[in-house]
Parts: structure tokens; sequence; C-alpha cells
């Protein structure tokens, strides 16, 4: 039957758009996990250039900080940057 079939084509449709979503929700939470470090350079960066001097803040803590604000960015499309 007709109806049957193009209900069965719908059901396989909704399966892979499911399965593409779940691979680029993903995939997009891979990309925001590599971009630890560059977050982590230019928030260093961004520290000298504002004091002008070498900052002493360790590393590990401004990665951990990253990597809390790159989890929570994981869930968002747009990203707005402070500076203090």
């Amino acid at each position: 039957d007709g109806v049957e079939s193009k209900e069965a084509e719908a059901r396989e449709a909704v399966v892979r758009m499911a399965s593409l979503h779940d691979a680029l929700k993903a995939e997009r939470s891979q990309v925001l996990l590599d971009a630890e470090s560059v977050v982590v350079d230019l928030a260093m960066s961004m520290a000298r250039r504002v004091v002008r001097v070498e900052p002493v803040a360790d590393a590990r803590v401004v990665a951990r900080i990253a990597r809390e604000a790159l989890r929570h960015l994981s869930d968002r499309s747009n990203l707005l940057l402070k500076v203090h």
C-alpha cells in the first residue's frame, strides 16, 4: 500500500535525521574541547595586552576555567566575551 510505504520512508527519514543530529552535536562538542588550548592562549594574550606584563596566572587554572566555559558553550550557538 502506498500510505504504508510513505510512512515507512518517513520513519526512516526521522531515524536518519536523529542520527545526523547526534553526530553533529558530538562533533560540535569535540571542536569546542579541541579549542581549549586556543582559548587559553587567547586569554593569556589578552591579559598581556591589558596589563602590559606577563600574566602570573597558572596556565592550568586558566585551562580549567576555559574548559568549564567551553562546556557551557557547547549548548549555545553564540558567545559573548567580556573583559573586566
